[in-house]
């Protein structure tokens, strides 16, 4: 676990901790050719976004990552992480990774309540070994998203045809906040991101694109899609379902049974 601080961006050369004075760091350094590179952005476990649309992003949203080259020979590599809200650079706070680990990887979480449902953030980062700092990277950006569809999906299914998969449809009702569905035989699962990445990064699946997910062509729409029946089937199945929107957060689930017989058997 890497050691962070934060520090508000006023100018002054002050390391924060949480809030606790830790250390004056003096006047900043300038960058040199010596300095390590920022070569790779992360953000709730994607590659950063530094071109609009800005993407929307759920609960690993104050997860911010980068990947910097250095020196072996050079003193400790470290980073320093400047976000703000879109438009107000004024507010703009500084955390800090003070110990790189494996791969060059410097990372920093955002404390709780620090992000703002609904709020747009830019973000920049700039790595450090001992004097030598490298340039602000390019600004990366998202919307911070928590609030889950309000809309319980409706479960529609076809009559079954023994042998055939199950034909179901999922209805949205129209809400543009909902961007796909998750659907099941049993309990729905919860997705999860993993530490997993090439240089051991948070990586987190891309919306819907998991087994048990199915996208919409349009957000607010109905979509119909063939599902196999569990294996060892019969007399009925339960079929569990919610939905979900662009920034990973998952609505109320609705459950209906089909009456299937015995599959097999004509």
């Amino acid at each position: 676990m890497h050691q962070a601080s934060v520090v508000r961006a006023l100018g002054a050369a002050v390391t924060l901790t949480f809030g606790v004075l830790a250390a004056f760091t003096g006047p900043a350094a300038a960058v040199s050719d010596g300095a390590p590179v920022v070569e790779h952005r992360f953000n709730a476990g994607f590659a950063c976004a530094d071109g609009k649309p800005f993407p929307r992003l759920g609960g690993f949203a104050g997860t911010l990552e980068a990947v910097a080259s250095e020196d072996d020979d050079a003193d400790q590599l470290s980073g320093e992480f400047a976000i703000w809200p879109k438009g107000a650079p004024e507010e703009r706070q500084v955390f800090s990774d003070l110990s790189a680990g494996p791969h060059g990887l410097l990372s920093v979480t955002l404390p709780d309540g620090l992000l703002t449902d609904g709020q747009t953030y830019k973000w920049k980062v700039r790595a450090r070994e001992g004097r030598e700092r490298s340039a602000w990277s390019e600004a990366c950006g998202f919307t911070y998203d928590r609030t889950p569809p309000a809309t319980t999906p409706a479960i529609s299914v076809a009559e079954y045809v023994p042998g055939q998969p199950l034909r179901i449809t999922l209805d949205s009702f129209g809400d543009p906040e909902v961007g796909g569905f998750q659907f099941s035989f049993s309990d729905l699962g919860v997705p999860g991101c993993s530490i997993g990445g090439e240089f051991g990064q948070l990586v987190c699946p891309a919306p819907f694109t998991e087994p048990d997910q199915v996208r919409l062509d349009t957000p607010g729409g109905a979509v119909t899609f063939d599902a196999a029946l569990p294996p060892g089937a019969i007399l009925s199945v339960r079929i569990q379902a919610r939905a979900l929107d662009a920034a990973g957060n998952v609505g109320q689930p609705v459950e209906t049974s089909v009456f299937i017989g015995f599959p097999g058997m004509g």
